[in-house]
Formats: C-alpha cells, structure tokens, sequence
C-alpha cells in the first residue's frame, strides 16, 4: 500500500507541476495568437489606408487638368475595374467614389438616387471631422445593394490648401468576419472586433453587431470596465453570449479598435486533461 501512495503522490505532484508549465504556456501562446491576428489585421487595413491615401494624392493632382469631373471619374472607374479585375486580395472590394466641390464621383458608376444628400453619408461626416487623418468608418448599410461595408475616406485638398471634398473607398466587412473565424486557440473558438467605442464590429453571431460590448453579458460588461482601465485581458476565464465557459484574450489594435478571441474552455484545457489522462494510465 505504500507502494501504491508513493505513486499515485509521485503522479499528482508531477501533474499539479506540469499543469502549471503547461498553462503558463497556452497563456503565452494565447498572447501570441491575438497579437499575430493583431499584426495580420493591421497588414490588411493598412494595405487598404495606403491604396487610399496613394488615390487622395492623385485625385488632388487632377484638380488643375482642364475638367477635373471628367478627369477624376475616368481614373476611378478604370482603377475600380483594374480592382475587380486582378487577384484575390481585393476580393473585399467595394467601391471607390466621393463628393469633389459638391459633385459625385464614384468608380462603380453609380449615381445616387434623387434626394439623397451624400455629405451627410458615414464616409463624409466621418472624415470631414478628421482633418486631413484617414478615417475608418463603422460598418453600416451601402446606398446600393445594402451590403454591410466599413469606409475608409480622406479629405481632399486642392493648391491653395482649400478643403474640396472626401474620397472613399469601401470595403466588405464579412471579409474581416470570415478572417476572424479562424482566430483561435482550439475547437469552437473565434474572433471578435471592437469599435473604439466598444461597440461590435464583427463577431460570429451577427445579431450583436452594433451592440455595445457591455450589452452582451455581465462578465463582457466587466470586460470593458477593464479595457477602460487599461487592464491586460489575457487568459481571463468568462462566460461567453451563448452560456459556454471560456477564456478569452484581448489587444488593441493600431486604430483604436480591439481584436479579441474566446476560446471554449473544454478546449483550451484539452491539453491539460489529455495530459492527466495518459500520466494516471502509465501510473
């Protein structure tokens, strides 16, 4: 019998010491992961920022020719084909347009509808307050097809330094939805996105989009007292919208936004419990 405590205390020890190592580890990989998924995000939005950015710049070149309307609608219809047209990174294409001295221009061709009034649209309200900075819009509906997209858009100025309107270029958020379904830990996990008002951007259940983080469930709510005290979110055990145990980690991404992933906790503790299974089965 002593034989038989002696070893079954040599196996609880040596598993209450490697659950710890092993955890420690997954923590760090957790960390890792979102931070990865934070790099790769960064990559994706700041390809498109740059694309506008280079579009600005050329557009505001356009505004000495001879007839600038004419001049800055052909570039944007044949750069908006040449999107639609190459490989699949710009499978997220939306559009490319904007209001220059009071007149639409948009590379789809599209004209908008009689009342409308395009200043007062999410991608010119947003970066008329930016002064001159890219703004990211939320997601919202577009004026044609209703496709849910997120803005990015810029001022434009002519010589003189004036103020002549916004470009802005769309892009679909189910693209950024699809990426953030492959951000996990194990099976079941996935990704969410965060406005910088804690509002959700995307997340796999789409009901939630546009819900402030606080609105999901009491344990989310604590989330965002922690965000608002710059807590770190690492590893934190929670119970998730649809009632599964958890654990989730979080970062902030270059923007303001926040990328956070949930993992089941069944899965994320798979290790560990594989790991006491096999140690009491030699044992």
């Amino acid at each position: 019998i002593y034989v038989v405590i002696a070893f079954v205390s040599m196996v609880g020890v040596s598993y209450w010491y490697t659950r710890d190592i092993v955890q420690q580890q997954m923590r760090v990989n957790g960390r890792e992961m979102v931070q990865a998924s934070a790099a790769t995000m960064r990559a994706f939005l700041s390809e498109s920022e740059a694309t506008l950015v280079n579009v600005v710049f050329t557009v505001e070149t356009m505004l000495d020719s001879e007839d600038p309307p004419k001049e800055i609608r052909k570039y944007l219809v044949g750069l908006s084909d040449w999107f639609y047209a190459t490989d699949s990174r710009h499978l997220a294409f939306r559009g490319l347009y904007g209001l220059i001295d009071g007149r639409y221009v948009d590379g789809n061709e599209w004209l908008p509808p009689v009342g409308s009034v395009p200043a007062s649209r999410p991608w010119y309200t947003g970066a008329m307050l930016r002064q001159g900075a890219v703004y990211y819009s939320d997601p919202y509906a577009e004026a044609v097809g209703g496709q849910t997209v997120i803005s990015i858009s810029q001022q434009l100025f002519d010589h003189n330094g004036r103020n002549v309107g916004v470009l802005s270029m769309n892009f679909d958020v189910h693209s950024i939805s699809d990426y953030l379904a492959t951000v996990n830990l194990g099976k079941g996990g996935y990704g969410f996105l965060l406005n910088n008002r804690l509002e959700v951007i995307a997340h796999r259940d789409e009901s939630l989009h546009g819900n402030h983080m606080s609105m999901i469930s009491v344990d989310y709510s604590r989330l965002a007292g922690m965000i608002a005290n710059h807590e770190e979110i690492t590893a934190l055990h929670i119970t998730d919208y649809d009632g599964v145990e958890g654990v989730v980690f979080m970062t902030e991404l270059f923007n303001g936004w926040y990328l956070g992933a949930v993992t089941p906790l069944s899965a994320y503790y798979d290790t560990v419990n594989t790991m006491a299974f096999v140690m009491s089965y030699l044992a």
